[in-house]
């Protein structure tokens, strides 16, 4: 199970030098038979809805969390409105994940820092992809799609890019 998550986390990296920069000491898998239940009733529901494999398609998002917020995520799901970032849409009405397992907030991580990663299984589903929303007016959710990306989020290939976190949202 450690290797797996660890594998989890390392391929998931934006810049393949942030191998040696991790070092990992524990990994719990969380099994929730809701949440469970409710990923696959989705997955069925998009399927039967005539989705394409790459919608329907799984990966992994991620999520660098105080110790204290790690049970009551794991029983209770992410709750909308538990960010700040705002370049998607308004946060209150969706939740934000990290794409990287490198990238989990606004400033490079410390040497030596010390963390709590949940890692989260997400079908992304229909995606819209849409320009940074750097507005006071924050976009609401679009209708038929499951997912919004910013357009520039490709064009980050550095963890020390310019709004390199907050391009690389879910």
């Amino acid at each position: 199970e450690f290797e797996e998550v660890v594998t989890i986390l390392n391929t998931s990296y934006l810049e393949m030098s942030s191998t040696g920069n991790f070092s990992y000491r524990k990994a719990s898998a969380v099994h929730n038979e809701l949440f469970e239940k409710e990923f696959i009733e989705k997955r069925r529901e998009l399927k039967n809805e005539g989705r394409t494999e790459k919608e329907l398609a799984e990966t992994y998002a991620f999520l660098l969390v105080d110790r204290s917020q790690v049970q009551n995520i794991c029983e209770k799901g992410l709750q909308a409105g538990h960010s700040k970032i705002t370049i998607l849409g308004n946060p209150s009405l969706g939740v934000y994940l990290s794409k990287h397992a490198d990238l989990l907030q606004v400033n490079p991580l410390d040497a030596g820092v010390v963390g709590d990663i949940i890692i989260f299984k997400i079908l992304k589903g229909r995606v819209k992809s849409i320009y940074d929303n750097q507005t006071k007016s924050m976009l609401d959710p679009t209708p038929k799609h499951e997912c919004h990306i910013a357009k520039n989020a490709v064009r980050v290939n550095s963890l020390l890019a310019y709004r390199a976190f907050e391009l690389t949202q879910y």
